[in-house]
Order: structure tokens, then C-alpha cells, then sequence
């Protein structure tokens, strides 16, 4: 109670000595006299201990002395133990401990990395009145303060290797590495004509980009856009060009380059100089895509066939790599025989010659018409029409397709002229008496459009009319008769 009346009477605050006054059975007046006896018998300095005199007020008794060591300042409520680089950092109820992070007799030294983070965190502190300072610290950490990696470590937990380790040293034994807690492990290289240029991101062991050598200072060509340098510690420095370019600096195009069959035709490399080199001695240049001539196939290895007069394809045609003798329009080749045109084609009028059977292959299309017949000199079924300076003839198609006419008449000019009996565009329908137009009937007769077969019906006129002897009488007429004046 009475450390608890020293606090109120330090607050100086009367409304707090008047809200504390009754659950103490006091006056307020009077709770002020007591804590203000409290509150002078602490003393203001704090180096004088508390005394045995009582104070003199209703229920209070005697005050013990507490022991704060010779560091901290007594109160009622403790020890307050002195915190500064004069006197020390101490703690504990009595003041005898050292506060954490500092060591030493007089508790007035520091851990390494600081009080606040002693050994950084990564170790602990050897610390207390009896303590020597030192951090025993974790993992790989080292350093007074555990503050350092291992030699060629980087990295928050030191578990980062330097770049380009060789022969025990980092970055190729000629560049720096970003070691340590706070590194990353890359390398600085050199980067100049006396050191030569090296690559970061190799650990400075390869050469930076575009140079070569042992030392990296030579520098590559440009190869043309169409090549690569064979860069690097190894390399030569010459272009490796790209597919389809040759010459020292891959300027030369090859022969070949950019077509389906590709650079020397697929049979031959080329050179610096830009020609090719074939792969079978038949190949002619400069691409290796042509046989010598007299000779054929992918290798161009095989003869091309002869004649009997011994001429290649009987002087008659040309003789391909791919395919042997292509005969010139007039010939075909000896059915059986060597494929060497020996044979004359039969004179197509309007067709070509198979090369193969010797038959004419008649034209065809809308511009060249459409021919028929073994010497392509007639229309083919179905198609009519004469020559003309716009029309190449046979170019009009017949009614009825592939039965022209209906087989009942004969076309013309893409026209059926019908055979007696027959009428209409195709020749499809049948009518009597012959010469009459599509829609009369003979005397006496008659028939409805929608009958299936025309002028089969009698006209029944009674004598008194006249019979409309017509196949095209409308379906909801009932009689065909025409009577006369006065008949109906």
C-alpha cells in the first residue's frame, strides 16, 4: 500500500489522491500528507537509500532498504538500474546483471554488431559481468561480428559460390567477385585491350561476346549479318555461316540458295568462293542441279536411252536428270522399247500425243473446245459449233448432254433440229402429224398440258362444233369443242 500511495503522491494529482482516498479510509487532505512524506522520504536524486524512519501517518509502518548493488537507484517499488556508457548497462532485481548484448565488469561494453543485434544475428554472444565479448557463430558465418562469408562465398547465408572458380581462385583468377553477406557471387571482369575482353556472366574464364583468343582480345569479323564468329577462349575466330552463304566474312551466295531443292541442289557443298562442289562427277555446275550431257538420274550415273542410230532419245526430245527423254510434241516413245522417241505421232488436229501410247489426247476446255475422234478432228459428244475468230470450235454444249438430241434429232450450232414426231429443245417430245408445231393435234383429237402422254383423247363435238385439236388445253377445261352459233 504504501508504494502504491508513493506513486499516487509523486503523480501530484489531485484527483487522483481523491479517487485512491476511500477504498484507504482517508481523507483526501490527509492521503495527500502521507504520499507527500512518501514521496520526499524516496529522495529525488535516487542514490539515497530508503531509512528506517517510520512515517509518522495513520496505518503506515516501518520501510525497509533495498539493494540495488551500487548500480541502480532504490524506490519503493524496486531497484532502478542505472543504463548509461558512464555507469554501465545493468539489470536484474538487484542491478548485478548485465544487460543483454553488453559484457564486462562494469557492463559498459558492447557484443560485436551492437547491443541491439548482437554478432548480427548470425551467432551468439558471449555477454554478462563475466563475459569476454566473443560471438561463437552459426554456420558458415565468420568475422568478429559474424559479419563475413568464407573466402569465394557470397550471400545472405554465405551458401553462394563466386562465379568461375579455377584452379582454388574465383572470376578465372583475373576478376573481382561480389562476395561476402551482402554479394551475389558475380564477377567484375576485365574488359580492355590490355587485359582483353571477358564474359560477366562466365566468370570471367570465356570470352565477352565478339572477341576470341587465349586472351580474349582479338576481335571477331562481322560476318555479314549471314554467319556467326566462332567466338571464345578456343576459338578460331572465323565466320560459320549460315545455310546458303560461303566467303570469309559470309558475303559470297551459294549457287542454289533459296530454292526447293536447296544450296547445290542437295548434291554438292559449296566453297568460300561461292561455287559448288558436286557430289557425283556426272553433276554439272554451278549448282550440281544438271547431268553431263547424255546422262540422267540422281546421280546422274545412268545413260540417257538411245535411238538405233545410237542419238540420245533419237534426236527426237531432250533428256531430263528426273524423268529420261521428254519427246518433242510430234513423238512418242516405242511402246516396250528404250524410251527414246523413236516413234511419230499421227496428227492430232486438235489434241497433243502421248508420249507413252502415241494416241492423241484431244483438247478439252472452254478455250480450246471440246474435241473428239482419234485425230481430235471432230466435236466430242455432246458439243457442236464452228470455228470462228473468237471461238475455237465444238464449244457449244448440245441439248440433252450425253445423249444429244435424245437421239432424236441432230445438233447444231448447240441446236437440235428434231426427227419427224419429235419436238421441243431436247428433242423429248413426241406430236402428230409431223411438220405440225409441239402443241397441235390431228383432227378429232386433244390433250391436257398435265397428261403424260400428248393428243390422246377424242373430241366428242355432237356435230354441232368444231374440235380445238391442241395438246396444251388447260386442266379445268372440259371440252375442247368450239360449237356453233346457237349450240352449247
Amino acid at each position: 500500500k504504501l508504494q502504491f500511495l508513493y506513486l499516487i503522491a509523486c503523480t501530484r494529482c489531485p484527483a487522483a489522491w481523491a479517487l485512491y482516498a476511500e477504498p484507504f479510509k482517508m481523507r483526501p487532505t490527509a492521503l495527500l500528507a502521507l504520499g507527500a512524506a512518501l514521496c520526499a522520504a524516496g529522495g529525488d536524486d535516487a542514490e539515497d537509500e530508503w531509512d528506517d524512519e517510520a512515517v509518522g501517518t495513520r496505518g503506515v509502518g516501518v520501510l525497509a532498504a533495498c539493494d540495488c548493488s551500487g548500480h541502480g537507484t532504490c524506490r519503493p517499488f524496486g531497484c532502478v538500474c542505472h543504463a548509461d556508457a558512464e555507469r554501465g548497462y545493468w539489470a536484474g532485481a538487484k542491478c548485478s546483471e548485465c544487460v543483454s548484448g553488453y559484457y564486462g565488469p562494469t557492463c559498459d561494453q558492447e557484443c560485436p554488431g551492437g547491443a541491439c543485434l548482437p554478432c548480427g544475428e548470425r551467432g551468439t554472444c558471449d555477454d554478462g559481468v563475466s563475459g569476454t565479448g566473443v560471438c561463437a557463430c552459426d554456420g558458415a558465418f565468420l568475422g568478429v561480428a559474424c559479419d563475413a562469408c568464407p573466402q569465394h562465398m557470397a550471400g545472405p547465408s554465405c551458401d553462394v559460390r563466386c562465379h568461375g572458380m579455377r584452379n582454388g581462385a574465383a572470376c578465372g583468377g583475373i576478376g573481382t567477385c561480389d562476395d561476402g553477406i551482402y554479394g551475389t557471387g558475380v564477377c567484375t571482369c576485365p574488359a580492355d585491350d590490355a587485359a582483353g575482353f571477358w564474359a560477366p556472366d562466365r566468370g570471367c574464364t570465356e570470352c565477352d561476346e565478339g572477341h576470341y583468343g587465349e586472351d580474349c582480345r582479338a576481335v571477331c569479323p562481322q560476318c555479314a549479318g549471314h554467319g556467326v564468329c566462332d567466338s571464345g577462349v578456343e576459338g578460331s575466330g572465323e565466320c560459320v555461316c549460315d545455310v546458303g552463304w560461303a566467303g570469309t566474312d559470309c558475303s559470297v551466295t551459294c549457287p542454289g540458295s533459296g530454292s526447293l531443292r536447296g544450296v547445290c541442289s542437295g548434291f554438292g557443298t559449296c566453297g568460300d568462293d561461292g561455287r559448288c562442289t558436286c557430289a557425283h562427277p556426272g553433276m554439272l555446275q554451278p549448282n550440281c542441279a544438271e547431268c553431263e550431257p547424255g546422262m540422267m538420274g540422281p546421280t546422274c550415273g545412268d545413260e540417257c536411252p538411245r535411238g538405233v542410230a545410237g542419238e540420245v532419245c533419237s534426236g527426237n526430245g531432250v533428256c531430263t536428270r528426273d524423268r529420261g527423254c521428254e519427246c518433242h510434241i510430234e513423238y512418242f516413245h516405242e511402246p516396250g522399247g528404250a524410251q527414246a522417241c523413236q516413234q511419230q505421232c499421227p496428227p492430232c488436229a486438235n489434241g497433243r500425243c502421248s508420249p507413252t501410247t502415241g494416241e492423241c489426247v484431244c483438247f478439252a476446255s472452254v478455250g480450246a473446245g471440246y474435241w473428239g475422234g482419234a485425230l481430235c478432228d471432230e466435236c466430242a459428244t455432246g458439243y457442236s459449233g464452228r470455228p470462228t475468230a473468237y471461238a475455237p470450235g465444238c464449244h457449244l454444249p448440245c441439248p440433252g448432254g450425253a445423249a444429244p438430241c435424245s437421239g432424236h434429232g441432230a445438233c447444231l450450232e448447240g441446236m437440235c433440229f428434231c426427227e419427224d414426231g419429235y419436238c421441243g429443245e431436247a428433242c423429248t417430245q413426241r406430236h402428230a402429224p409431223p411438220g405440225v408445231d409441239c402443241q397441235s393435234c390431228s383432227a378429232g383429237q386433244w390433250s391436257r398440258v398435265d397428261d403424260p402422254l400428248p393428243c390422246t383423247r377424242e373430241c366428242r363435238c355432237s356435230g354441232h362444233g368444231r374440235c380445238t385439236a391442241r395438246a396444251d388445253i388447260a386442266p379445268d377445261v372440259p371440252n375442247p369443242c368450239v360449237c356453233h352459233p346457237g349450240r352449247g
